[in-house]
């Protein structure tokens, strides 16, 4: 989304690459000396014109910002669309058409200089005992197949559609990756005006084909994907300018069929895994197209199931398939936003999540395609704590559909503390500690944590007479801190604030004592953890105080339901995101002696979403106004 057009895909690297290869092995000293030898006119102009179109850009960009710099990116592309000669259109901003643009010139040039690179050089690569290899692994006249890559000749005269499509249907299933001759070949295909109905059927085969991944970059990088798939036309070269995306929405499309073909997180291996190979194709299909509605005017998730039907039933698709892959369309991020940003162990969020997914079928199957969806967004972005999330939010929705009345927070909390009864550690404990785990107040204790897990806090917090703390390192950072004296938490935080947060709870637990839990989205090294060692002591001095920037905050991104629980109120706050929001928020809440019960803050670098669960003591609800007005700076 930040291309950098010097070093990055398709920049002038490349460019020059190509001739500098063209160079030494031809002895041209312009590379269009080469035009109807090793490339037609077509193909050169088309590169050539993406090339100067990149150079036009790069000079804006160094005018722009008065030194080099060849990266695009978010702060300086609304002023580089202007030079451009870009306005604003009733269907699309100048900063987009821009991007599309950039992008499309990007690829032009990678696909030219890749296709040539390899092509002007594969004389000087081959050895004679190559011959050999080629005729043992011959697949078929002109194909040949090679651990796994599809190789062709440069020379291999191009096929109709129709007989492109069966010859890609017939192939192996070992064949994973295509050569760049083959890519060279594909982008030869001659494509009809119009599709057949046997186009049709032949496409309808190749959605369903094992290795989906492998065939849609083929298609893709052979720059026949979007005339084969028209519903797709929207999506190519669509920047997202959201923040969280790392790529274009073709290309991350395509990304996530990479990660369905080698899964990484073993949960969902496992769900994936008992799919039978129609299942596992609904599922692929689903998330390829997942985004196909981008690009539109309506809501994305709308659009993108409309389009698929219409599609699918062209295509002549089971219509118990289509509504299975139409639904998954519609609500492919439902999981992953109710996991992060909604309280996941209130009765009322989990039976309407029930009430969506209706089977542990679909449940499974969108569980997989979130998985493929996230860890498609960029590297490192589906984490452990976001792993976490979605299992939890799985398990919870499981009690849903073997009973609803395992989801009310009395039985949960009777059936965690006979859970506790029946450990070992439990028979063991003096009578006394055994009441006052009956006697905790905190509900979200006994729905968040497993049996065993309490009763090791609940002995930890025995002997506690001012405070212990445990900072926890391995996938994720997570500190543990249960005090009995007084924890200044707004000061603890905004010393915190170099951290990303991911959840907070808080537990009362007997005695006065409270435990703290605050999850990062990621693990730290071992000289920060000295600091925040310092950090922890030193918040229990209420006299110190940080000077906490006010932060930017609408009253209409403010929401407040004082019936979220029996006992819990909520707060939801949907803005920009902005360094020591939580430690503000928390300060406030101090100020009207409010009291947190747990907080989930899920963020990207524009927008965060954060959830407070707030105790019914009766200083929230009566004080909702002033607070709102505090929090906020107005409409």
């Amino acid at each position: 989304m930040e291309p950098n057009i010097k070093d990055g895909y398709g920049g002038m690297r490349e460019a020059n690459m190509v001739f500098w290869i063209a160079n030494i092995v031809f002895g041209v000293t312009k590379l269009k000396y080469l035009m109807d030898k090793e490339f037609t006119e077509e193909e050169y102009k088309k590169y050539r014109t993406s090339l100067e179109y990149i150079f036009q850009v790069r000079n804006h960009l160094h005018n722009i910002a008065k030194k080099k710099l060849d990266t695009v990116n978010f702060d300086i592309l609304p002023e580089l669309s202007s030079k451009l000669g870009f306005k604003h259109t009733p269907r699309k901003t100048k900063e987009t058409q821009a991007m599309n643009k950039i992008f499309e010139s990007l690829h032009n040039i990678h696909f030219f200089t890749n296709i040539l690179t390899k092509k002007f050089t594969r004389a000087i690569e081959f050895k004679n005992e190559n011959y050999d290899l080629v005729r043992k692994h011959r697949f078929k006249k002109n194909l040949f197949i090679y651990e796994g890559k599809l190789y062709t000749s440069y020379f291999n005269k191009p096929k109709t559609l129709t007989a492109f499509l069966k010859e890609l249907i017939s192939l192996p299933i070992e064949v994973e990756r295509y050569d760049q001759s083959y890519v060279y070949y594909a982008s030869k295909t001659i494509l009809p005006h119009k599709q057949t109905k046997e186009h049709k059927q032949l496409l309808k085969r190749l959605l369903y084909k094992e290795s989906l991944y492998a065939i849609m970059k083929l298609l893709y990088n052979a720059r026949i994907f979007q005339t084969i798939f028209p519903i797709t036309k929207k999506m190519i070269n669509q920047p997202q300018f959201d923040g969280y995306h790392e790529l274009p929405v073709d290309v991350h499309s395509i990304k996530t069929l990479k990660h369905l073909a080698d899964i990484k997180d073993d949960f969902v291996k496992e769900l994936y895994d008992k799919f039978d190979k129609t299942e596992q194709s609904l599922v692929k299909i689903a998330t390829f197209f997942h985004d196909v509605g981008k690009g539109r005017h309506n809501d994305h998730h709308v659009s993108g199931e409309k389009l698929f039907r219409n599609m699918a039933n062209g295509l002549d698709f089971k219509s118990e398939h289509v509504q299975i892959i139409a639904k998954l369309i519609r609500y492919h991020n439902m999981m992953s936003k109710v996991a992060t940003s909604e309280d996941i162990y209130s009765e009322k969020i989990i039976r309407n999540f029930a009430g969506l997914v209706l089977n542990k079928k679909f449940l499974d199957m969108l569980f997989v395609l979130t998985y493929a969806d996230i860890s498609a967004v960029g590297k490192n972005v589906y984490k452990s704590s976001t792993s976490a999330l979605l299992k939890e939010l799985y398990n919870q929705t499981m009690y849903a559909f073997e009973d609803v009345t395992l989801l009310t927070e009395s039985s949960r909390r009777v059936r965690k503390i006979n859970s506790i009864k029946k450990l070992k550690q439990y028979i063991e404990l003096p009578s006394l500690i055994k009441k006052k785990i009956s006697y905790i107040s905190s509900n979200q204790i006994f729905l968040q944590l497993k049996a065993a897990d309490i009763l090791d806090l609940v002995i930890k917090a025995k002997d506690v007479e001012t405070y212990t703390y445990k900072i926890l390192n391995d996938s994720q950072l997570t500190i543990r801190i249960i005090r009995k004296i007084p924890l200044n938490l707004g000061y603890l935080l905004g010393r915190l604030e170099f951290l990303d947060i991911s959840t907070m709870n808080i537990f009362k637990l007997f005695d006065d004592k409270k435990c703290f839990e605050i999850t990062f989205t990621e693990k730290v090294t071992e000289g920060d953890i000295l600091h925040i060692e310092d950090i922890i002591k030193s918040s229990f001095d209420m006299s110190k105080k940080l000077n906490i920037k006010k932060p930017n905050i609408l009253k209409n991104e403010v929401e407040i339901d004082c019936n979220h629980t029996s006992y819990l109120a909520s707060m939801k706050i949907n803005s920009t995101n902005q360094k020591g929001l939580l430690a503000y928020i928390t300060k406030i809440f101090d100020d009207f002696n409010v009291e947190i019960e747990s907080a989930k803050l899920s963020s990207t670098k524009r927008k965060v979403r954060d959830l407070f669960l707030i105790e019914k003591n009766g200083n929230f609800c009566i004080n909702t106004d002033k607070i709102v007005d505090i929090i906020s700076s107005g409409e």
